[in-house]
C-alpha cells in the first residue's frame, strides 16, 4: 500500500513539475515575442517617425529661410480660410506648396458649413476678425469623397424594420449631406457629382452664413471660391466663386 501511495505522489508530483516547466517556458517565450513585438512597434512607431520627420523638416526650413521661425510666432496674417475634408490625403498647405502662416484651416468631414455648428462659426468669425482678416474662403471638396459616398449608400438602404440604434454623432452630421443627395436624379446619383453638388452647397451656405453677411455689411469685401482636388492627378481646380454683391442662389 505504502508502495502504491509513494507511487501516485511521485507521479503526480512528476506531472505538476512537468507542467510548471511548460508553463514557464511559455511565460518566457510569450514574454520574449512580447518584449520582440514592442520593441519592433517602437522602432516602427509612426508617430515617433512623424516627430523625427518634423525635426528633419525644422532644421531644413530654418537652412533655406534663415529667421523664419522665430518671426512667425510674433503674429499671423493668412490671406486664406480653407474649409476642407479631414481626408488624410488633402491637406492644404502640402497640396499648395504653402508655407505655415498662409492659410487658416477648418476641416471636417465632407467639407460642411452647417450654420447652426458653433465649431464652424467660430472659426469663421475669428478668421474674419480684425485679429487675422482673411480675404478669401476657400471651399474645397475632392474626388471619391467617402462622405458622399455615405450619403448616397444612405438613400439606397431600406429602412430596417425592428427599432434601430441611436443615431451616431457621424449619422446625425451627415444628414445635411444626405438629404442633397436625395435631390439628385437618379441617373446622376454618382459620388463626384455629389461631391460638386456639395461644394456648390456650400458655397452657398459660407455666402449666407452671419460672419460673412457682417464683413459685407460692414465694407469688407470677403470672397468666398469652391474648388475640387482631383485625387488622381494632384490637381485643384476653382469650380465657383461668389464675392459682395453677386445673387446668391440656384443651381450649381
Amino acid at each position: 500500500m505504502l508502495f502504491w501511495t509513494s507511487f501516485f505522489v511521485f507521479r503526480r508530483a512528476r506531472v505538476i513539475a512537468v507542467t510548471l516547466y511548460w508553463l514557464e517556458a511559455s511565460i518566457l517565450r510569450g514574454g520574449t515575442v512580447l518584449l520582440l513585438t514592442l520593441t519592433h512597434r517602437q522602432e516602427d512607431s509612426c508617430p515617433k517617425r512623424l516627430l523625427d520627420q518634423n525635426h528633419k523638416w525644422a532644421d531644413d526650413f530654418e537652412r533655406e529661410h534663415p529667421g523664419f521661425f522665430k518671426k512667425s510666432a510674433e503674429h499671423q496674417h493668412p490671406k486664406v480660410l480653407w474649409l476642407g475634408c479631414s481626408d488624410s490625403r488633402v491637406p492644404e498647405s502640402v497640396i499648395t506648396a504653402a508655407f505655415p502662416g498662409e492659410i487658416f484651416v477648418q476641416r471636417n468631414i465632407g467639407n460642411q458649413c452647417i450654420l447652426i455648428d458653433d465649431n464652424f462659426l467660430s472659426v469663421l468669425e475669428y478668421a474674419l476678425s480684425e485679429h487675422v482678416g482673411v480675404e478669401h474662403v476657400v471651399i474645397t471638396g475632392h474626388t471619391n469623397c467617402g462622405a458622399c459616398q455615405a450619403a448616397l449608400d444612405a438613400i439606397h438602404t431600406p429602412c430596417p424594420k425592428p427599432i434601430p440604434e441611436p443615431p451616431t454623432s457621424l449619422d446625425r452630421w451627415l444628414i445635411p449631406l444626405i438629404n442633397l443627395a436625395r435631390t439628385l436624379p437618379p441617373d446622376e446619383a454618382t459620388v463626384n457629382v455629389l461631391v460638386r453638388k456639395n461644394i456648390w452647397q456650400q458655397v452657398e451656405n459660407m455666402a449666407n452664413s452671419n460672419p460673412v453677411q457682417r464683413n459685407w455689411r460692414n465694407g469688407g469685401n470677403v470672397s468666398i471660391h469652391g474648388w475640387i482636388y482631383q485625387l488622381d492627378n494632384g490637381y485643384l481646380t476653382e469650380l465657383f466663386e461668389i464675392r459682395k454683391g453677386d445673387k446668391i442662389g440656384g443651381e450649381a
